[in-house]
């Protein structure tokens, strides 16, 4: 029954990162294939639409501020109010302009390289909420982090892994997008009897295609 829980929860890792086996062997010898070439396409689309919804309101708020001033021409105190506070508009703008770029070009490297890093050891799961007091809103961000690498990921994929559990995690080295994660424990770790050294043990176990490559 334990195996089967395993092959389920490994086949769970698959489904969210959309990956098989095919695409863990080519990750082994550092390439990615091109089902994650595709995957990372579409995920920094979504990024890169998201940028662009914040220079299109930095712009367009930099153009509403610019309006305004030059209608309050004949107000020189008002005239000079109204560009200090353009700074804020036009500093949005330059951010997301930063971002837009930054993001496409990393992604370019990435499938023009179409290499691939790895990195294993255990996990360590957090989340961070980032509270906007005037919208009265938060953001909450989920990150994991492994060895000395810390890595943004997706709600659902931050509940599926489990904290404290070793994985091997392969990521686009530009992006820093994670493409596939292979969990790494075989000592049936959903029953709560194991030992510590049976942990260790299976912590240190390097996965087959690791070894024959």
């Amino acid at each position: 029954m334990s195996d089967q829980k395993n092959i389920k929860y490994e086949h769970t890792l698959a489904d969210l990162l959309q990956f098989d086996e095919s695409d863990l062997d080519l990750n082994a010898q550092g390439q990615m294939s091109e089902r994650q070439r595709k995957n990372l396409r579409r995920q920094q689309r979504k990024v890169a639409l998201n940028n662009l919804a914040g220079l299109v309101v930095g712009i367009g708020l930099s153009a509403l501020f610019t309006a305004i001033l030059f209608s309050q021409l004949a107000e020189p105190d008002a005239g000079w109010v109204l560009l200090a506070l353009m700074i804020v508009p036009i500093a949005i703008t330059i951010w997301f302009s930063y971002r837009l770029l930054r993001g496409t070009l990393q992604t370019l490297r990435d499938l023009e390289g179409q290499q691939i890093d790895a990195i294993e050891g255990r996990i360590a799961l957090d989340l961070k909420v980032d509270s906007n007091t005037n919208a009265g809103s938060s953001t909450v961000r989920y990150t994991v982090t492994i060895e000395d690498q810390t890595f943004e990921i997706e709600k659902p994929l931050f509940l599926a892994l489990k904290n404290g559990d070793p994985y091997l995690i392969y990521y686009a080295p530009n992006t820093r997008q994670i493409l596939a994660i292979e969990w790494l424990r075989e000592d049936h770790p959903f029953t709560s009897d194991q030992s510590d050294q049976d942990e260790a043990s299976a912590f240190d176990e390097v996965p087959k295609r690791l070894r024959q490559s």
